[in-house]
């Protein structure tokens, strides 16, 4: 399960395929010296028809991957992607946290409680990392205080790109780091970092397929003791396309080519469940994939062929924009994540106020019922 990208600096995680829906491996080898190429001639060349530079890609080409000229005139072109594995197994990370080049680790928990009187209340994963224990090196994140806009009147808003490279940096990540992020429970917690760090140019990050969960139900080790990184510097690249506002998701919805996905539950969607946003229902014109529906009971994706039919369902294709949104733009990385890291669909954003901004604005067009 991979993502694809324009923008790879980590080689520990690289892998290439000759098609990114069949992920069949190709074979690879050393590219010819003397390419002309602006990126040298370090690289890989794929069955003698279309090198890329693997190691350092740099293209502004942020739809995909720019590839070398073709060399190759006995050859047809070859449809070949640079896969960057944006989901690393238990058994993978519990070999890494051993070795020399070990990732740093970062437990994303948090709770968002329902209160009687209405509302939600903010729970960081603070007592379980500190009591239960956590995987061990990891460091707790905390997605309010550390990684939300503190000027926002609303829940877990991105901070500006320069302000959110900061933040990170602060908690240890850098230029060069690895990182995998994990949470207990609800995958979706780890995906919001991780797309939040996407959404500053940052690849180097991978998300623990399964979480705490399937970690502990397969008996591997954990710690109590608290834990942290020493600063370093992180560059912000922005994407702008990785989130989009109220203004971004009317066009969205008058937009032919485009889908505006909810991946609250479905109870919530169709208005029945008591907990809502301020209004019952969802974004009028809006589909339902549950962000919970898009995993196994061991807490791991779907694979990417289940996944695919979940989103063709909705005709939330690659070729389409897709726009999803949830209560607070949290589950709503869950599916942004399966689309663009696992399937590899160049057009996603997150509306990142989601429901708890339109829901409260009676200008803005809510519905019930299933569709």
């Amino acid at each position: 399960m991979t993502q694809v990208f324009g923008k790879v600096r980590n080689t520990a995680f690289v892998k290439l395929y000759a098609n990114a829906s069949s992920r069949r491996p190709v074979q690879l080898r050393p590219a010819p010296a003397g390419l002309g190429s602006p990126y040298g001639s370090k690289g890989v060349q794929i069955l003698g028809r279309k090198v890329w530079r693997v190691a350092d890609i740099r293209t502004a080409n942020a739809d995909g991957l720019e590839p070398f000229p073709h060399h190759d005139p006995f050859s047809p072109p070859a449809m070949a992607e640079v896969i960057v594995d944006a989901l690393i197994s238990s058994a993978d990370l519990s070999a890494r946290l051993s070795s020399p080049t070990a990732p740093l680790v970062f437990d994303c928990t948090t709770f968002l409680r329902p209160r009687p009187e209405g509302g939600f209340t903010i729970e960081t994963g603070r007592r379980l990392y500190d009591e239960r224990g956590h995987i061990p090196g990891a460091v707790l994140l905390d997605l309010q205080a550390d990684l939300s806009d503190p000027a926002s009147k609303l829940r877990f808003t991105a901070p500006r790109p320069d302000a959110l490279a900061r933040a990170f940096a602060d908690k240890g990540i850098g230029d060069d780091s690895d990182v995998v992020l994990y949470c207990d429970g609800d995958i979706w917690w780890a995906t919001r970092v991780w797309w939040l760090l996407w959404s500053i140019g940052f690849d180097r990050a991978a998300v623990l397929d399964g979480g705490q969960k399937k970690w502990m139900a397969e008996g591997r080790p954990l710690e109590k003791a608290a834990r942290t990184y020493p600063p370093a510097s992180l560059t912000a690249r922005p994407r702008p396309e990785a989130f989009v506002d109220k203004q971004g998701v009317l066009a969205a919805l008058d937009d032919s080519k485009a889908v505006v996905v909810n991946c609250l539950r479905p109870e919530q969607h169709d208005g029945s469940s008591p907990v809502h946003y301020g209004r019952p229902g969802h974004i009028a014109g809006s589909l339902n994939v549950p962000a919970a529906g898009l995993f196994n009971p061991d807490n791991t994706f779907k694979s990417p062929a289940e996944l695919a039919k979940i989103f063709e369902a909705v005709d939330a294709r690659d070729g389409r924009r897709v726009v999803a949104y949830c209560g607070g733009g949290i589950a709503a990385t869950g599916d942004a994540f399966a689309l663009k890291a696992v399937l590899g669909h160049r057009d996603v954003t997150v509306y990142d106020n989601s429901l708890q901004e339109w829901a409260t604005d009676p200008s803005l067009p809510m519905a019930t019922g299933s569709r």
